[in-house]
């Protein structure tokens, strides 16, 4: 099947740059200012990353330096390395993530938040930094 027919797109997050959308387990980064299909897939949209099952959602970080995926673990798109770090998705130890969002307390180029169930099975609020992968659970 061409992928430029597929009807199933999951659009994510964008902003004036850009826009995340994923097809099937398959999330694509489209630059706005070299395509304006953006309803669409384009041969030009990079693949930046994967989710077993679908994605849940993302985010793009104000200065477009990072885009945060959820859904089996995360995935951190570093967008000027063109580097991808899944977390949280391994076999047996797979943390299901939703709710992606940025708090006014948070510093917009480096920390977001999350929600996900801890350890004890409650489904909590958790902060991370996208540069040292610091973690930490909000009550």
């Amino acid at each position: 099947m061409d992928k430029t027919e597929i009807s199933s797109i999951n659009f994510l997050a964008e902003n004036g740059d850009y826009q995340v959308y994923a097809i099937y387990e398959n999330v694509f980064l489209k630059d706005k200012s070299k395509d304006n299909l953006l309803s669409r897939f384009s041969p030009g949209d990079l693949l930046i990353t994967d989710h077993y099952g679908d994605p849940t959602g993302a985010i793009i970080f104000p200065n477009s330096n990072y885009i945060i995926v959820s859904g089996c673990g995360l995935s951190i798109y570093n967008t000027e390395r063109q580097h991808d770090n899944r977390i949280m998705d391994e076999p047996n130890k797979i943390v299901w993530t939703n709710g992606l969002y940025q708090d006014e307390l948070d510093d917009a180029n480096l920390e977001f938040r999350f929600t996900a169930y801890n350890k004890s099975n409650k489904l909590r609020v958790f902060k991370m930094n996208v540069e040292t992968l610091e973690m930490n659970e909000l009550n």
